[in-house]
């Protein structure tokens, strides 16, 4: 079987058909990423903003649990009662 000039032309030219098709599909799949990229990225940033403001509000609120466990906080609460109730009728004392 021997293969014209004109079949073998025909052959390169389909393959070549074929590379240039995969290769813009290729250029669209790489825009296309490059696209996601971006988005995620920028995603990324205002979840780390976000845990770095929830780790702040965390550091936050840890402070104010040790200060309402604290010795101090419990006094100025006993002290305040006291100030509140000087007829002496009710005096509440919180003891933990």
């Amino acid at each position: 079987m021997d293969t014209t000039f004109c079949e073998k032309d025909k052959k390169l030219r389909h393959i070549i058909k074929v590379l240039s098709v995969t290769a813009v599909t290729l250029c669209v799949l790489m825009v296309l990423l490059v696209f996601v990229d971006v988005s995620v990225q920028s995603q990324l940033k205002q979840l780390e903003t976000t845990l770095n403001v929830l780790q702040d509000q965390k550091e936050a609120l840890q402070n104010e649990v040790r200060f309402v466990e604290s010795e101090y906080y419990n006094e100025k609460i006993i002290v305040d009662i006291l100030k509140r109730n000087v007829d002496g009728a009710t005096v509440i004392r919180f003891n933990r």
